[in-house]
């Protein structure tokens, strides 16, 4: 039997009987003491809306028992169809904000803030003014309030409007050679986005940028895009004085692609490919998957980078995407921001299970290191690690 004949089997299955048997569904939701829980509209179950602070923060298990919850409901009133794709949570010590939405375009929306500081949370930043914990929570909380109504913020380089290039035309590069036979990756199915604020005083800011597309011909193709947004201490201080003089060093991003959840294969396709010159540009990318004889699965997006140097150390020998970008000490990018795309591609066979027994579909870990400059050097460094796993739920 091939994969497709298997997943249009597993389609005949009675799916949201086979969650409930697993315990997927959730009778009711659970208090937390002292995190907030809130829906916006009168779907108040189709939503989640959890606050904390830093003294009492949101755990990953109360997302999970929240999250249950909503989804069985959208599953019940229909306002959700076609594969899921889920964030991990473990015992998080560090979010003070986290959202979980279906999306005006499709799929869902989950939108994380997390705080972590180098012993300047609690400090008193003048007896005058407020206190930094105060001002972090309001930042967190009304950031999180404007993505609940608002949804994403759509300024990313993963839209049509933003593929320009540094010359007068945009070249598509890939699997697919130079002229793009494949859709747009808007016209893919947008299966999930999970936007993730991670501040990290006095070093600066990661914000981290997950959006997974499936194939609309039903290929069991999923793409995915890492967007890696750095802000340099040294430029958030502008604003919030809990920040320093960091700049931006090195950022380190995998894209592994776990068996079983995906085919032996694993990756099919990735980009960038190789080492990417200096300079802010856009290309138009293609990813294809070559279907055996059966076809095949491909999709356009839009590859930016605002940086010095992109190296593509990405092996054969485990088939796993892996991409560093480097940045000089006084380059405008380690001073302000710094922005890259990396994306991968790969078959998926969702598990119709609860996720307390799915395997992971994808593992994308980020490594981020911070610094201080010393003439054309650096003189210290600090880094950061990000783990990131998400499984696939079918309909």
């Amino acid at each position: 039997m091939t994969d497709h004949q298997k997943k249009h089997d597993r389609t005949a299955t009675n799916r949201r009987d086979l969650l409930k048997a697993t315990g997927f569904g959730v009778a009711a939701i659970c208090g937390v003491s002292g995190v907030a829980f809130a829906a916006p509209n009168s779907k108040d179950n189709t939503r989640v809306k959890l606050r904390g602070s830093p003294q009492n923060p949101v755990k990953g298990k109360t997302i999970k028992q929240e999250r249950k919850v909503a989804l069985e409901k959208l599953r019940e009133s229909d306002d959700l169809t076609g594969d899921v794709v889920l964030k991990e949570f473990d015992d998080e010590s560090n979010i003070l904000s986290y959202n979980f939405i279906v999306s005006s375009d499709g799929g869902i929306e989950e939108h994380v803030y997390r705080y972590s500081s180098n012993d300047v949370l609690s400090q008193s930043v003048d007896a005058s003014t407020q206190s930094v914990d105060d001002r972090v929570v309001s930042r967190a909380h009304d950031a999180a309030d404007e993505w609940l109504a608002e949804g994403m913020p759509k300024n990313k380089s993963f839209s049509k409007d933003t593929s320009k290039s540094n010359s007068s035309s945009v070249t598509r590069q890939g699997a697919a050679g130079a002229t793009s036979s494949y859709p747009d990756w808007e016209d893919w199915n947008k299966v999930s986005t999970h936007y993730d604020v991670n501040e990290r005083p006095p070093y600066g800011v990661v914000i981290e940028d997950y959006e997974f597309r499936s194939d609309p011909d039903d290929s069991d193709a999923m793409a995915v895009q890492t967007g890696v947004d750095m802000e340099a201490g040294f430029n958030r201080r502008k604003h919030y004085d809990e920040y320093g003089d960091w700049h931006i060093k090195m950022a380190f991003v995998r894209q592994e692609w776990e068996w079983p959840a995906v085919d032996d294969e694993g990756m099919r396709d990735r980009y960038p490919r190789g080492n990417l010159s200096e300079g802010t540009e856009s290309l138009g990318i293609d990813l294809g998957i070559d279907g055996n004889g059966t076809g095949s699965a491909g999709v356009s997006y839009t590859f930016s980078k605002s940086l010095d140097n992109i190296i593509d150390e990405s092996s054969q020998g485990d088939n796993v995407g892996r991409w560093r970008m480097k940045l000089d000490p006084f380059s405008n990018a380690a001073e302000s921001n710094a922005y890259y795309n990396p994306g991968s591609m790969a078959l998926v066979d969702p598990t119709c299970l609860s996720p307390v027994n799915s395997d992971l579909a994808i593992s994308i870990p980020l490594e981020v290191e911070f610094g201080e400059p010393f003439y054309n050097a650096w003189s210290k460094t600090h880094s950061e690690t990000f783990s990131n796993g998400f499984f696939v739920l079918c309909d």
